[in-house]
């Protein structure tokens, strides 16, 4: 008798132990996939909040310092700068009901950067990006140590080469989430269309509008075919822009 209650004890102690591995398991922030997702079909959670405090639990967990960027009105324009969590999280909660854009990076044990989009440039659903080893790197803001100046609100354009590699990016980043979206970037605005597969094939179609704010009377499109992570040119086309279509961007000088 003493023999199997030895046993049984070694047995509950065994449970408590896997229990509590479990547990704290569940508790782990699990890392999302590279690219672009929705954020109804995130596991953490479909709000921007949950976005916000997993990426922030992600980055504290593998002892990493967050770095938060957000629009803000500065001067006669509204600007991508950094601001605190606190201020950024105030940021989030007070556009639950409204659309936000915002970027977070984290730089520790791993390095990740995050992207919320704009809703109304993504037909109204909600979604996000992760790049793993990646920080803010190419993102146009004002640092925290910045002071405010004319000279620090412009925008150094891209040089033809890094514009390639831009739009070959977004050409595979459009094909991985398979719906339209929209960045700006440098001295432009980059439309990205979704045009379907090619039949009978796992390649997709893929166009990116590229509009100069300088020249906002034409645009210039990029076709694309996108095979995996194969990205393949196709030309370039001019087309004419007869909508006022900045008006719906992020305004930066």
């Amino acid at each position: 008798m003493k023999r199997l209650s030895m046993i049984l004890q070694a047995l509950v102690t065994v449970s408590l132990i896997a229990s509590a591995a479990n547990a704290e398991d569940s508790f782990k922030t699990t890392i999302p996939e590279n690219g672009f997702f929705k954020l109804a079909e995130f596991k953490g959670g479909s709000s921007t909040v949950d976005l916000y405090e997993q990426m922030s639990g992600l980055c504290a967990e593998n002892g990493g310092k967050a770095v938060f960027v957000v629009p803000r009105e500065i001067g006669r324009y509204k600007r991508l700068a950094e601001v605190t969590p606190d201020e950024a999280l105030d940021y989030i909660v007070s556009r639950l009901n409204s659309d936000s854009a915002w970027y977070m990076s984290c730089d520790g044990n791993i390095r990740f950067m995050v992207e919320k989009n704009l809703r109304s440039m993504n037909r109204g659903e909600e979604t996000a990006a992760f790049y793993l080893n990646r920080g803010l790197e190419g993102i146009n803001y004002l640092a925290s140590n910045e002071s405010v100046s004319y000279a620090n609100t412009a925008i150094i354009e891209k040089t033809p080469e890094q514009k390639v590699a831009f739009r070959e990016q977004m050409a595979w980043e459009v094909s991985t989430i398979g719906r339209d979206f929209v960045k700006p970037e440098d001295t432009s605005r980059y439309i990205g269309f979704y045009n379907g597969r090619y039949e009978k094939t796992n390649c997709n179609r893929i166009s990116i509008k590229e509009m100069d704010k300088k020249e906002a009377s034409a645009v210039v499109v990029y076709d694309f075919k996108v095979c995996d992570k194969l990205v393949a040119s196709l030309g370039s086309r001019v087309m004419e822009n007869s909508s006022n279509i900045y008006a719906s961007f992020l305004a930066r000088p």
